[in-house]
């Protein structure tokens, strides 16, 4: 398990290091920079959901480290009695977490869509409303089934989060304390995958489409539509195109990582249900919760490079105006820019 464990404390560095200058970047422009420089949106509810969600995540790795200096990893019959308690505590404690990291992560990057694409068609915005809805409903739902799943038997209204200790705890030998099958929470976590993953994937193709959509149209000139998608695609300006090529791969690369990450994970959770050796088998399960986490936290520097590159152009020439997400140009390339079609509202959106 070691080399796994080393891999999500790498990730986990790696993360803070990009919401550390996530945050400092933003705070260098709004202090050291004239106003007339800054964006107008530098801050936003997203960063809020990226500190809370990353939070989260470092909770959830210390726990996971309490459990892997416990036992985690190594074959359940080889652990004493107190090891295994130990890192099946840790375990279990850690999963809600990472649940909740995911979750805010996400909500995070839909507030950034939501904000980049805020002038968009009214469908648009509902779209990225729902999912994010959806998501926090069925993220919520698992983190509340993972805590509640022992209670009383036979069974009567209780405060179930007090029983959650039996999930590495021995059950009383009078019965009067059941959990559920594992197998419930094999399907739970089936279904929260299945959800992230989809919802991951949608938003993937939605701000491609979305991105290209205004840019295609803004080199249509007169009765073009019978254009094929390579034509339309070389009439575009080299520097446009491959700026739109990186808005591209900041926007959806993120989401499409993450959606894969949350297939693999899925694909993963019999390890949950196989508790005769679940401290072995979860290990690889863990790196991947991991990795769907921190692919969202990590292309938090795209943009911000993005915004600092164009803001010290600014002020070396001494411009006057924000180029925002996608620099504005001279000439035949204004129609081209994020900043300008009509499904941006702010023009200094990070």
């Amino acid at each position: 398990a070691a080399p796994y464990i080393y891999a999500a404390w790498a990730l986990t560095a790696i993360a803070g290091l990009a919401l550390l200058f996530r945050f400092a970047i933003k705070s260098w422009i709004r202090w050291a920079l004239p106003r007339v420089s800054s964006p107008d949106r530098l801050w936003g509810l997203e960063d809020l959901f990226y500190a809370l969600a990353y939070s989260f995540d470092i909770s959830h790795i210390v726990f996971v480290q309490r459990s892997y200096n416990s036992g985690l990893g190594r074959h359940l019959w080889v652990l004493t009695d107190v090891e295994l308690n130990a890192t099946l505590k840790n375990e279990f404690i850690s999963q809600p977490l990472a649940v909740l990291a995911s979750m805010l992560s996400r909500t995070g990057m839909m507030c950034f869509l939501y904000s980049c694409f805020n002038g968009a068609d009214k469908r648009i915005r509902i779209s990225i409303i729902m999912c994010m809805c959806i998501q926090v409903i069925i993220n919520m739902v698992t983190v509340v089934q993972i805590i509640v799943q022992c209670g009383p038997h036979p069974y009567h209204a209780a405060n179930r989060v007090h029983y959650f200790h039996y999930m590495w705890d021995d059950l009383p030998a009078d019965g009067s304390v059941v959990c559920e099958s594992p197998s419930v929470q094999t399907m739970v976590g089936f279904v929260q995958g299945g959800f992230n993953s989809g919802i991951d994937l949608f938003l993937t193709a939605l701000s491609a489409v979305q991105l290209w959509r205004y840019t295609m149209r803004a080199t249509d000139h007169g009765p073009s539509h019978s254009d094929t998608f390579c034509s339309r695609f070389r009439k575009i300006p080299r520097g446009s195109r491959n700026r739109r090529l990186w808005q591209t791969c900041a926007l959806s690369g993120p989401l499409l990582l993450s959606g894969i990450a949350s297939i693999i994970k899925t694909w993963l959770l019999q390890a949950i249900g196989e508790r005769n050796d679940i401290t072995h088998n979860i290990v690889p399960f863990v790196l991947w919760v991991k990795i769907e986490n921190y692919s969202i936290l990590l292309a938090t520097c795209a943009p911000i490079i993005r915004l600092l590159v164009s803001n010290m152009s600014n002020h070396e020439s001494g411009a006057k105006s924000y180029p925002g997400y996608g620099n504005r140009s001279d000439g035949h390339d204004q129609g081209l820019e994020l900043d300008l079609v009509p499904h941006v509202q702010d023009k200094g959106t990070m």
